[in-house]
C-alpha cells in the first residue's frame, strides 16, 4: 500500500500577535470584502484536536499528520502520537516567502505540496471537517494511486465575478473560466463537497509548471486576504485531474453543517452520529453567547461519532438507541412507524393491540418501549408530540413473563378529552366512513315542494309568458 498522509491547515485566531497583524494589512486593502476579514475564520472551538481524533480512529492507517501553521503559532491539546507534526508558513512557501504574512487560506492552499517530507499522495482536511466511520485507503485513492474527486450536486458559478461577489464565489467562477480558457470548452463544471480532499503532489506540480494555471496559483498566493482575482487550488487542481484523466470522480455520504448563533446544538449532533462518512461542522456565529459557545464547544469533546465508536463493533453507533444493535434480518418498520427487528414485530403488534384499544383522535404518536432483557435489544426511544386539548396520560402495563424471555413494556398515549376511537388501520377507517356516507344518503327522504311554493312559481312563469 503507498503511503497516505493527511494535512491540515490551522490559525489561532486568539493569538495577539496574529490578530494585531490582520488588522495592520486589513486596513491597507480598501474595499476589502467584510466576508473574507470574518471573525469566525479565525475562531478556534478545538476543531483541530477532535478532527485528528476521528482521523486516528478511524484512519489509523495514515502514514503521517502535517499540521501548517502561522510562524510562531502552535496548537495545544495535541493527541499524544508520532506521527503528528507542525509545519510553518515559512517551511512551505519556498521562493514565495515575500507573500508572507498571509491571512488568505487559497495562498496557503497552493503551497501545500512543498511540505518536507509529504508523500505523493496525501488527504487535505480543514480544521472543521471530521470522519465519521472506519474508511479504507481505497475509499480516497484508487490502487494505481490516482485521487478520487468527490462531487456535488451543484455546479461552479460562471460569469465574471463583481464586487458584491462573496469571495469563495469568485473563486469559483474564475477556476471555471481559466478551465474554460485552456481547455477550450463551454460548459460549467460540478463544485466538490467541503471535506476531506485526497491530492497528488503530481498534480500540483502539473499545474505550477503550466503557463497559464501557474500564473493564477501566484497571483493567489499572493493575496493577504480573499479577493475577487483568487481560484481555489484544490478545486483547480482536481479538475485538472478529471480533465487529465490523473483523477477519478468519486462518491462519499457528507454532511455540511452550518452552526449559527440560535442553532439547536441537540439536533445537530442528532444529525451527526447518523453514519455518514465525512461530515463538517462550519462556524458561522457572529454573536455567539458565552453559554452558547460553551455547549458547543462540550458537545465537540464528547457527542462526535469517534467518542461513540468501539473497536469491536461493525457499525458505529449513534445517540439514537436504536442503532446501539442491528438485527439479523435487518429494520423494518411496524404498523405504527416504529423501526423493530423482523423478528419482533408479530409481538409487538400483538402487545399493542391487547394492551391499549383505544387512542385519540389527535394522537400523534403512540410510544412504545420494549426492553428485552435476555437479548439486550432496545427500539427506537419514546417522542410525545403534544397537542391542543389532550392531556397525557401515563400507564404502566404489567410486564408478562415467559419461561424463555422477560420483557417489559411502558406504554404512554395522549387521550383526548372529547373523543375516544377503537385502534383501527386507515384504510379500514376510510372504507367505513365512505359506506356510512353511502347509506345516508340512501335513507335521507325526498323534499316535496309545499303548495306555497309551487302557486309562487306558478305565478312567476304566467307573469314570464305574459
Amino acid at each position: 500500500m503507498l503511503p497516505i498522509d493527511l494535512v491540515y491547515t490551522w490559525v489561532d485566531g486568539n493569538d495577539s500577535v496574529h490578530a494585531s497583524k490582520r488588522r495592520s494589512y486589513s486596513k491597507k486593502n480598501k474595499g476589502l470584502n467584510p466576508e473574507a476579514n470574518n471573525v469566525a475564520r479565525y475562531r478556534s472551538n478545538n476543531e483541530l484536536q477532535e478532527s485528528i481524533r476521528s482521523a486516528l480512529t478511524f484512519l489509523p492507517w495514515i502514514h503521517k499528520i502535517y499540521i501548517v501553521v502561522a510562524d510562531g503559532q502552535r496548537p495545544s491539546n495535541l493527541p499524544q502520537d508520532s506521527r503528528i507534526s507542525i509545519v510553518p508558513h515559512s517551511k512551505i512557501y519556498g521562493p514565495y516567502t515575500s507573500h508572507l504574512p498571509t491571512f488568505n487560506s487559497h495562498s496557503i492552499e497552493a503551497h501545500l505540496f512543498r511540505i518536507p517530507g509529504l508523500s505523493n499522495q496525501f488527504i487535505y482536511s480543514n480544521d472543521d471537517t471530521f470522519f465519521g466511520k472506519p474508511l479504507s485507503p481505497h475509499f480516497f485513492f484508487m490502487p494505481d494511486g490516482r485521487p478520487k474527486a468527490f462531487m456535488n450536486s451543484t455546479f461552479l458559478r460562471s460569469g465574471n465575478p463583481t464586487k458584491k461577489t462573496p469571495p469563495y464565489q469568485a473563486a469559483h467562477m474564475n477556476v471555471n473560466n481559466v478551465l474554460n480558457r485552456v481547455y477550450k470548452s463551454k460548459r460549467r463544471r460540478r463544485k466538490f463537497i467541503h471535506q476531506a480532499r485526497p491530492v497528488s503532489k503530481e498534480l500540483y506540480e502539473m499545474a505550477w509548471k503550466h503557463p497559464i494555471f501557474g500564473k493564477h496559483l501566484q497571483s493567489s498566493s499572493s493575496s493577504k486576504f480573499r479577493t475577487k482575482t483568487d481560484v481555489e487550488p484544490v478545486c483547480l487542481i482536481l479538475h485538472i485531474g478529471l480533465e487529465t484523466r490523473r483523477a477519478v470522480p468519486g462518491s462519499a455520504s457528507q454532511l455540511y453543517t452550518r452552526i449559527q448563533d440560535r442553532s439547536s446544538l441537540g439536533a445537530l449532533f442528532n444529525r451527526i452520529n447518523k453514519g455518514y462518512q465525512l461530515y463538517c461542522i462550519n462556524d458561522t456565529m457572529s454573536r455567539p453567547t458565552k453559554k452558547h459557545l460553551e455547549q458547543y464547544r462540550n458537545g465537540l469533546r464528547s457527542r462526535l461519532p469517534h467518542h461513540l465508536y468501539s473497536k469491536n463493533s461493525s457499525e458505529i453507533p449513534s445517540l439514537s438507541a436504536s442503532n446501539l444493535t442491528t438485527p439479523r434480518g435487518g429494520w423494518k418498520r411496524n404498523r405504527l412507524g416504529r423501526r423493530v427487528g423482523r423478528s419482533q414485530i408479530r409481538s409487538t403488534s400483538q402487545r399493542v393491540t391487547k394492551v391499549t384499544p383505544k387512542r385519540t383522535r389527535s394522537l400523534s404518536r403512540t410510544v412504545i418501549r420494549n426492553v428485552s432483557a435476555s437479548r439486550k435489544k432496545i427500539q427506537t426511544p419514546a417522542k410525545i408530540v403534544r397537542r391542543r386539548n389532550t392531556t397525557p396520560h401515563v400507564k404502566s402495563a404489567k410486564s408478562t413473563t415467559s419461561p424463555t424471555t422477560s420483557h417489559s413494556s411502558l406504554i404512554i398515549t395522549l387521550r383526548s378529552r372529547t373523543h375516544m376511537r377503537k385502534l383501527k388501520p386507515r384504510p379500514v377507517r376510510i372504507a367505513r366512513l365512505a359506506e356510512r356516507t353511502r347509506r345516508k344518503r340512501k335513507s335521507r327522504p325526498v323534499k316535496t315542494p309545499s303548495s306555497k311554493t309551487t302557486t309562487k312559481v306558478l305565478k312567476k312563469l304566467r307573469l314570464l309568458r305574459t
